[in-house]
């Protein structure tokens, strides 16, 4: 415990301005070549995702804020846009989480992303089917209706999901690797916990100030898979309008860069203090 509670004072201090000032910088350069490498080479991700919603914007928010009777009558064209634009921004917030933790001088960043990719998509289907199995457990415990989630415990699962991505793509991508990237990336929180709630908090604050902006003060902190993404069901735009499809696109641009930068601050901790043995291992290598 007083070692804990050593490496908690250690973590606090990093909070100091001139710090967190170091922090922020070296997240911010990171932040800028993620995002200039995604223009450069996966640009066409982001072409594509605003080509369909100028071109088909309009009926695809009508269709995510529709009724369960526009649900029922729901056109397969529509569907399958929805399907597609879902996709392309799937891989544009899964490049932009792997380029964050690239390192330029390691590989190209189209390799890191081929290789990377695959390594996202399980975790993504082993939380799913975690949560899967939650639910059924619950369901055959009786229990029909979850309580609703506040925000520190969202965001507690969401930097936990991050973190054990990070040791993931590390990893040797088998089950004990698995449980060994959990493992680690818990003990990372855990012992890194001040400095890793401050810019969650903060990521949560920027989200809260950029969702009240563009709609009126309505906070929705929904999320796929591992990534912090508004889901667009939860947007109040007026869909009649020819102007609602660039005012979503600007809401989700500027909320997910902003995600985006403060995630970053959190990969240059775990570049700094990610190879540290906090604890003995469970499981073996």
């Amino acid at each position: 415990m007083i070692e804990l509670f050593n490496y908690w004072v250690s973590s606090a201090k990093l909070l100091a301005p001139s710090e967190l000032l170091r922090i922020i910088r070296s997240g911010a350069y990171s932040f800028g070549i993620s995002l200039r490498t995604l223009l450069i080479s996966f640009g066409w991700f982001i072409l594509a995702d605003l080509l369909i919603f100028v071109m088909f914007g309009r009926p695809l928010l009508q269709f995510y804020n529709g009724t369960e009777e526009v649900a029922r009558n729901v056109q397969p064209a529509l569907l399958a846009l929805h399907l597609i634009s879902s996709l392309v921004w799937f891989m544009i917030n899964t490049i932009v989480l792997l380029l964050l933790r690239w390192e330029p001088k390691d590989e190209s960043a189209l390799s890191y992303v081929r290789r990377g990719f695959p390594r996202y998509v399980q975790l993504c289907i082993a939380f799913l089917s975690m949560a899967l199995v939650v639910a059924v457990l619950l369901l055959s415990l009786g229990v029909r209706k979850m309580p609703p989630a506040n925000w520190p415990l969202i965001l507690a699962f969401k930097a936990m999901e991050l973190c054990v991505l990070f040791f993931w793509l590390d990893s040797d991508g088998s089950i004990n690797g698995f449980l060994r990237s959990a493992e680690r990336g818990l003990n990372f929180i855990v012992y890194n916990l001040p400095t890793i709630a401050f810019f969650m908090t903060m990521l949560w604050l920027t989200d809260f100030m950029l969702t009240s902006l563009f709609i009126g003060g309505e906070f929705s902190f929904n999320s796929g898979a591992l990534l912090l993404n508004s889901k667009v069901e939860s947007l109040m735009f007026d869909q009649t309008s020819w102007v609602a499809p660039f005012q979503f696109l600007a809401f989700r641009y500027s909320k997910t860069l902003s995600q985006y930068f403060w995630l970053s601050c959190i990969v240059v901790l775990y570049k700094r203090f990610g190879k540290i043995k906090y604890a003995e291992s469970l499981f073996k290598k």
